[in-house]
């Protein structure tokens, strides 16, 4: 997508997007309300700046995503854009979000997708490094990310892991 060729710039961190209105209209509900009902057709023709809640490559994965189908996007930014999957109410993006994390869930990063998730009030994913630190307490719990968690989060999760009999003796 270059300038020459887009009819529409979307500024991310003061940094521009070039994309085309018909796809974006096409491919996001949440666009197709904005161009036909909320922006006039000055706004059409300026940049529409974007919340500072997201960073400029989730974002630009966002529009790369509307553009193909695809996430392209390191595991440990998928959460953002998870979020923003939710904010703009692209389901298929936000499910597809969710598998891309669970499959890169490891013992070495559950602690750092459990804080996360709990940033991002992504239950699903709380839930579901919940569940693969219980199965793998012994080895989570001596690593640095599962000590550096906040200490009101790790007592949650200690108490929480204690109801589910992960302390047997």
């Amino acid at each position: 997508m270059t300038q020459s060729t887009s009819d529409f710039t979307v500024q991310v961190e003061g940094q521009p997007i070039h994309v085309h209105k018909a796809i974006l209209k096409n491919r996001c509900q949440y666009f197709k309300n904005k161009f036909e009902h909320d922006w006039t057709d000055n706004d059409q023709n300026v940049p529409y700046t974007v919340p500072d809640k997201f960073s400029y490559i989730v974002y630009k994965a966002f529009l790369k995503y509307l553009y193909t189908g695809t996430v392209d996007l390191p595991s440990e930014k998928v959460l953002e854009l998870m979020k923003l999957a939710d904010e703009y109410c692209e389901t298929n993006l936000k499910r597809e979000c969710g598998r891309i994390i669970k499959q890169a869930i490891t013992v070495s990063n559950v602690a750092f997708f459990y804080n996360k998730a709990i940033e991002c009030n992504a239950k699903e994913i709380e839930e579901f490094c919940f569940h693969f630190t219980l199965c793998h307490m012994t080895e989570v719990v001596q690593l640095d990310e599962f000590n550096n968690l906040d200490k009101s989060i790790m007592i949650e999760f200690i108490q929480r892991a204690a109801k589910e009999n992960a302390f047997r003796t």
